[in-house]
């Protein structure tokens, strides 16, 4: 009951986040352009903020001109207008933070759904919860309320001067109009820069991160002076794209501020000779003056804007490019297989670019018994146990567990059913006992220093209560290895599904690792190139070039492959010895 209700609560938070996506349209073609309509409420606040903030501007001109006989009404008139803009805008600013806010629970809430479910493996995910999700967050208070304001308060006091001066409003329109056109010049020739800029800064990012959480593997292992120099490269080049945007987009920033200096010296220039020429009083010539002061101060922001506005375009379709991307399909709920002999029938699957990675593979793993799958480098053995652990879907062909494809699995079944290791398996941040814990059945602490004897490593109760360090970088490579394996047995799952094991361990504790899988009960499918684990398995599969090229038992296997026979004489450059 209670898996089904945490299945049903996942279910629907990933089905929630999407209704949230679909009503941002976020999933269509310009995620910026409707992630403002999504926000309709709050953009139509700072619309009116921006309006009132123009029409207090304008409300500067009768008070200027009446200000030899009785400016009392007109400055009453500004009064008002000045309080409830005041008002508007702190409701409109305080909006755009919520919405923030929410934008960014939301948009975390769907990748952290999203991200475990997609069929693609690769790393395009990486950094979008602490880099672009960030930069969304702060669109609808610190980019879109500068926005409206700089374009809205501008277009309120042009359309004002067209009851004062028609000959003057449609100056400031085409001031306007030439300032856009620099703008849009602008974002045409720095575009390909700033995709360049926040493509270092997530390399930059990467690698800092990297370095920080691999100290004590870099000292231990002498190569500190390596990963600094590859660091110190990796911020140069940040440096440098940023000194290439600073240099393109100058002259450009420059330009701006020219176009709107010229504009207030052709002002004041022809409000001279039209009051010179007794065309225009001194008062109404101050009031204009007064106004394009109002008029100018919003848009010596606009290109600075224009650059922050392309950026935060540029995160939101890197956020909608992983969330439109294919994820993997399940029930909401489903019963247990019967049996858990893991089957594959006719698995093909081809990459992103067209390479075959996997041509008509089918196999049989008995269950309770220890399947191999080894191979030369490159054969398709890791893409092929994502396949039997469902991380990722064949383009053809079924994955069965029992009498059940693994697509008919409810994410939990599949879980309690399932343990996969990968090579680039983590420990959670945390005591060393919790990490180990995470889906088992909270054995006593014996049993836990029992289980990691059993993989060669020595731990007392008082050392599971240790911080594991970030991704579990507290440990060695090798320790860090058995510790994951120990968390999935530990777990006591009916299937287990290791790749390469035993890659990172010296002779010892290779043994060790060797024994205890080979006698674990449970149905055990394990990719490696250790020719002894090989040697010990119930059914053994050999690849290559993503097909398969014999099985069955070992002695089998090496009559019918030459590979085979070789690797298990450690004759090949893949064995382990």
């Amino acid at each position: 009951m209670m898996s089904c209700w945490r299945n049903a609560r996942l279910t629907g938070t990933l089905r929630g986040s999407r209704r949230f996506l679909m009503k941002a349209n976020l999933l269509k073609t310009n995620p910026l352009i409707n992630l403002i309509f999504s926000m309709k409420g709050t953009v139509l606040l700072m619309i009116l903020s921006a309006v009132l903030d123009g029409i207090c501007g304008l409300l500067l001109i009768p008070v200027i001109l009446t200000w030899q006989h009785d400016p009392t009404p007109a400055l009453w008139q500004l009064g008002i207008a000045t309080v409830i803009t005041l008002l508007v805008q702190y409701i409109a600013l305080q909006r755009g933070f919520f919405a923030g806010s929410n934008l960014m629970h939301r948009l975390t809430k769907a990748l952290v759904s999203h991200i475990p479910r997609r069929l693609s493996r690769d790393n395009h995910a990486q950094g979008l919860l602490s880099g672009a999700v960030m930069q969304a967050m702060g669109i609808p208070a610190h980019l879109l309320a500068p926005l409206v304001g700089t374009i809205v308060m501008p277009l309120t006091i042009i359309i004002g001067l067209l009851f004062y001066h028609p000959g003057l409003a449609a100056l400031f329109a085409a001031t306007a109009f030439i300032l856009i056109a620099a703008l849009r010049l602008s974002a045409v020739r720095l575009n390909r820069a700033e995709t360049q800029l926040i493509s270092a800064r997530a390399d930059a990012a990467q690698a800092l991160g990297d370095f920080a959480r691999h100290q004590a593997l870099l000292r231990k292992s002498g190569q500190m002076s390596d990963a600094a120099q590859q660091l110190e490269q990796t911020l140069y080049a940040q440096q440098q794209s940023q000194v290439q945007v600073l240099r393109r987009s100058l002259p450009y920033h420059l330009l701006f501020s020219l176009l709107i200096q010229l504009l207030f010296i052709v002002v004041l220039v022809w409000g001279a000779l039209q009051v010179s020429g007794g065309t225009v009083a001194l008062n109404g010539w101050l009031a204009v003056m007064i106004l394009i002061a109002r008029f100018i101060e919003p848009l010596h922001q606009l290109s600075h804007i224009d650059q922050a506005l392309r950026q935060a375009g540029t995160a939101l379709n890197a956020i909608n490019r992983e969330l439109t991307g294919k994820t993997r399909h399940s029930p909401a709920q489903s019963r247990s297989p019967s049996t858990l002999i893991i089957t594959a029938d006719n698995l093909n699957l081809v990459s992103d670019e067209g390479k075959p990675l996997l041509h008509d593979v089918s196999f049989a793993c008995p269950e309770n018994r220890l399947t191999v799958i080894t191979g030369s480098s490159g054969a398709g053995k890791t893409t092929l146990l994502h396949l039997l652990a469902r991380t990722a879907d064949p383009q053809s062909g079924v994955v069965s567990y029992g009498d059940m494809p693994v697509t008919m699995l409810s994410e939990t079944v599949l879980a309690s059913v399932r343990q996969l290791v990968t090579q680039s398996s983590h420990l959670l941040r945390g005591t060393l006992r919790w990490s180990l814990l995470q889906g088992a059945t909270q054995p006593d602490d014996e049993a836990v220093i029992a289980q990691l004897h059993s993989l060669g490593l020595t731990v007392t109760a008082a050392q599971l209560d240790e911080d594991t360090g970030e991704q579990g970088d507290c440990f060695a490579g090798g320790q860090k290895q058995r510790l994951c394996l120990a968390r999935a047995l530990l777990a006591k799952p009916s299937v287990l599904l290791l790749d390469e094991p035993t890659a990172s361990l010296d002779v010892l504790s290779r043994k060790r690792v060797i024994d205890t899988l080979a006698e674990w009960p449970g149905t055990r499918i394990i990719v490696t190139h250790s020719s002894e684990l090989a040697r010990r398995a119930d059914h053994l599969i050999v690849m290559a070039e993503g097909q398969i090229c014999a099985q069955g038992l070992p002695a089998d296997v090496a009559a019918q492959s030459d590979w085979f026979a070789r690797f298990c004489t450690g004759q090949t450059e893949n064995s382990e010895n």
